[in-house]
């Protein structure tokens, strides 16, 4: 019997040991992993800055080898943009054109896979930006929509970039409609930096392509993400045009305006896809970790039944006798 207790024991105490494990894992997972994809987002960050000026200063001293490959990036960037909408971005028919990067950036030579840097003051977001929106790019940063503009600016250009409204504990998007008409947006890319003002919001249903067109003689930027968080049912859209220096602090620029439109309200597709569980799931896990370290406490301090006395037994069987 005393064996079967120990042995009882111990099973409850691995039990309780492993739901504390659980809770306390589920309670340090998002801050662990904030903290990780930040620390790859900055080590990525200062690559880029690093190549960006050491670029500028090499093109200072004329050095023709490092002048060749940043003028040939920008000439096949400009190509690109031209071919996009000449041909009225007849390749952006489904999610998978979206994900497809158009140019390898270590074919150039360069030291990291990001290709700017997007930093939004009304939001406090500083952030690489990626060369097409897949999973993988979309957990370490935001990404240029494939079939849409390269981000290097220019007449007949949208450049569009996703982000998630929060994932792997790093918000991302997430604050997006902090931003209102006016908010100077500015996209740094190996060329300079690019000033944008918001200029209008929508929230649109995740296969309207048509609000992420190029406009006829303009120079956009679009921000994108899912809508309403976490459920992703539509899509948040902020659409921002090209302004000077002198521009950036005064009215928004002139232009088509969107306005605030809800499109289906009632309908609409859920996003699919692992990133999209993997959101929900974050949101779910502290929810989890306070009764799974509660369940373990219990099972842990749990008080087992106590042993009746042997003298007390022989007593009640010594009167049971008479």
């Amino acid at each position: 019997m005393d064996l079967e207790n120990n042995v009882m024991h111990r099973m409850i105490g691995i039990l309780g040991g492993l739901f504390l494990l659980l809770g306390v894992g589920a309670l340090l997972y998002t801050p662990l992993s904030a903290r990780m994809t930040q620390y790859h987002m900055d080590r990525e960050m200062s690559a880029f800055q690093q190549a960006a000026e050491s670029g500028k200063v090499q093109a200072g001293k004329e050095d023709e080898e490092s002048q060749r490959v940043y003028e040939s990036l920008l000439e096949e960037m400009q190509n690109y943009n031209r071919e996009v909408y000449e041909s009225g971005q007849s390749g952006l028919r489904d999610a998978w054109s979206y994900e497809q990067a158009p140019f390898d950036l270590t074919e150039y030579g360069l030291p990291t896979e990001i290709f700017g840097i997007l930093n939004i003051p009304a939001m406090e977001e500083e952030l690489p930006v990626y060369l097409g929106a897949t999973e993988e790019n979309m957990a370490k940063g935001v990404a240029v929509l494939g079939q849409t503009s390269m981000p290097i600016g220019g007449e007949n250009t949208n450049c569009v970039i996703a982000g998630h409204r929060g994932f792997g504990g790093t918000p991302f998007f997430r604050e997006i409609q902090k931003l209102q008409q006016g908010d100077c947006i500015y996209l740094t890319t190996y060329w300079g930096e690019k000033i944008y003002q918001v200029e209008s919001i929508a929230i649109i249903l995740p296969d309207d392509m048509e609000a992420v067109l190029i406009q006829e003689g303009r120079e956009l930027l679009t921000l994108i993400t899912c809508h309403p968080y976490p459920t992703a049912t539509h899509r948040y859209i902020v659409y921002c045009s090209a302004v000077e220096d002198e521009e950036a602090e005064g009215e928004p620029a002139s232009g088509q305006k969107f306005g605030m439109a809800q499109s289906a309200a009632d309908g609409g597709q859920t996003e699919s896809g692992s990133s999209q569980r993997r959101i929900q799931l974050e949101q779910r896990l502290p929810l989890l970790a306070i009764p799974l370290v509660i369940l373990s406490l219990l099972i842990l301090i749990w008080p087992s039944k106590k042993k009746k006395h042997p003298g007390k037994e022989a007593g009640v069987n010594e009167k049971n006798t008479f």
